[in-house]
């Protein structure tokens, strides 16, 4: 099936129900991933949760310098973008109420997900990480690890706009 180029940048929406309907549509994602939630490594043969896998992958690619805010000053970090193949196995999980009110979680399974599991790290002057990223992505591999990056860091750019025009409105 051909993809269609429909980005869908979506933060924290680290579903698998999202990601299989995605898919099936032929839609491209680009999504923030969930620290606690498990992939599967199929050169290694083992699962793990992202969060830790986060901190397996070395910083990657250089990919720009810029001014971001580290203890309430401006200061310039490096970006680094590293990736790994993974495949999500994990069930689908919806949650109800059931007939006496009370939250009940539906598990549905299906067919594992090729993604792509890709870290933007923001690194300081003495090399220690001041923010990172965890995004997952079926984006073809044409499209390399630090354009992706490139393509999170202006989401976040469009992202801290909202933020700073709701101050104001609100």
């Amino acid at each position: 099936m051909k993809k269609s180029w429909l980005i869908l940048l979506t933060e924290e929406g680290d579903s698998v129900a999202l990601m299989r309907e995605y898919e099936a549509n032929g839609w491209c994602y680009l999504i923030r991933a969930k620290s606690n939630h498990k992939v599967y490594l199929p050169d290694e043969d083992r699962e793990v949760k992202q969060g830790d896998l986060a901190k397996e992958l070395t910083l990657g690619s250089y990919l720009k310098t810029i001014k971001y805010k580290v203890d309430k000053k401006m200061q310039k970090v490096k970006i680094f973008v590293n990736e790994i193949e993974v495949n999500i196995r994990r069930d689908a999980t919806k949650s109800v109420l059931d007939e006496d009110g009370k939250r009940k979680t539906i598990f549905t399974a299906g067919k594992s997900i090729k993604a792509r599991f890709v870290v933007e790290r923001l690194v300081d002057e003495d090399n220690n990480i001041v923010a990172q990223w965890m995004l997952l992505s079926n984006v073809p591999k044409e499209v390399t690890a630090t354009t992706i990056g490139t393509w999170y860091y202006h989401r976040w750019k469009i992202e801290s706009y909202f933020q700073t025009f709701k101050i104001f409105w609100i």
